[in-house]
This record gives C-alpha cells, sequence and structure tokens, in this order.
C-alpha cells in the first residue's frame, strides 16, 4: 500500500486512502468533510467517483493534511486534472504533474 501523496495519479483515490481502513473511516471521513466544509454525503459521492471536489475544498483539505508546499501543489493539480473537461487539458495537468514527480526523484537522488 502506498502511503505518498506521489504515488498517486487520481486524487479521488488518494482521499479514499487518507479516509482510513474500512471499518475507521466515519470519524475520519467526517472529519475531512468539517474541513472542507461540506456535507459527509458528497464526501462520499466524490469518493464514489460521482462529484468532484472544487479548488477551494482541496485548498482547504491541503491545510488538514498539513501538506507540504510540494504536496500542495501536486494535490491541487491532481484535482484540476481530475476536473479537466478536454483530454487536451488532462494531457496538459499529467505532464505538469510527471515534471514535479521528476524533479522530486532528482532531489531525492542527491
Amino acid at each position: 500500500m502506498t502511503n505518498s501523496l506521489f504515488d498517486f495519479d487520481e486524487y479521488r483515490g488518494y482521499l479514499s486512502r487518507r479516509s482510513g481502513k474500512p471499518g475507521t473511516r466515519q470519524g475520519h471521513r467526517s472529519a475531512m468533510a468539517a474541513a472542507m466544509k461540506c456535507h459527509s454525503s458528497y464526501l462520499t459521492k466524490v469518493l464514489n467517483f460521482d462529484a468532484h471536489i472544487s479548488l477551494e475544498q482541496a485548498y482547504r483539505l491541503n491545510t488538514y493534511f498539513n501538506h507540504s508546499a510540494d504536496e500542495s501543489d501536486f494535490f491541487l493539480r491532481l484535482v484540476q486534472k481530475g476536473r479537466a473537461g478536454t483530454q487536451e487539458l488532462v494531457q496538459y495537468f499529467e505532464k505538469q504533474l510527471r515534471e514535479i514527480s521528476q524533479r522530486r526523484l532528482l532531489i531525492r537522488e542527491r
């Protein structure tokens, strides 16, 4: 199981992972929904791939998860990619995400 945000290519999978293990999710999901300022049923729709979060909600989750600056940037781009309405825009954000990941690997190898 992956723990790093940078290992994800879809933000809802990351949110699902962060919401906790089965049987312990209710408290985590409620806290996440409160941080996003939405109802927990809306978060459930997001986690079931039936809805998207807004950039404002993503920004609030960055604070809730205590993401670093790099993690915050990566997460916001994952959300933008997920919300993109055309394949060209999806590809644009995928390229940005790859570049962030590559820079991160170079720094880690040093």
